[in-house]
């Protein structure tokens, strides 16, 4: 038994070492230019079809709101859906009139990002409904994003359409 005590000490400095140096990579990631391009708050209109064999109409839509993004420094790719997380969040924009609603009564509304090639972006809205995912993949020029997002249940594509995103000046 004491053999294997004597260890205990190396293996939890081990560990520590690990996490802060994945840590310390996460911190260096959300300081690049790239994690800093999406930090702060953005106006996001929706436009669309989602779930028309349930409505029974057109099924054209629009929707407006909001999503605020911080630099990554505690995220990695493994529950995110996105392979390197830069920025996360929260959202505040009502899908109902698509016919959908990603996120539970009481749950918080949370946005991952990340960096696909040097200018598009990829935005996974997070869902607490088993199956869903809403991703939103776009082109980021200057003060904006502009793309096509979709909403899936079950790996199974429902619906989507095109959105935008304007960074809101600061005050």
């Amino acid at each position: 038994m004491t053999g294997f005590l004597r260890w205990v000490p190396i293996v939890l400095a081990a560990a520590v070492t690990v996490g802060c140096g994945d840590h310390a990579a996460l911190a260096e990631r959300a300081a690049t230019t790239r994690a800093q391009r999406l930090v702060g708050v953005w106006d996001v209109r929706f436009e669309g079809e989602a779930n028309l064999a349930s409505r029974g109409d057109d099924g054209a839509r629009e929707t407006r709101g909001q999503i605020a993004f911080l630099a990554n420094r505690w995220l990695d790719g493994s529950d995110s859906g996105i392979d390197t997380p830069t920025d996360y969040g929260t959202y505040d924009v009502d899908f109902t009139p698509f016919g959908i609603e990603p996120r539970a009564r009481g749950e918080t509304p949370t946005a991952v990002a990340g960096w696909i090639g040097q200018d598009s972006v990829q935005i996974v809205l997070t869902s607490t409904v088993t199956g869903m995912t809403l991703e939103l993949r776009g082109r980021a020029v200057e003060d904006s994003v502009a793309g096509t997002w979709s909403y899936r249940l079950t790996r199974v594509s429902d619906g989507g359409g095109r959105f935008s995103m304007t960074r809101q000046k600061q005050r």
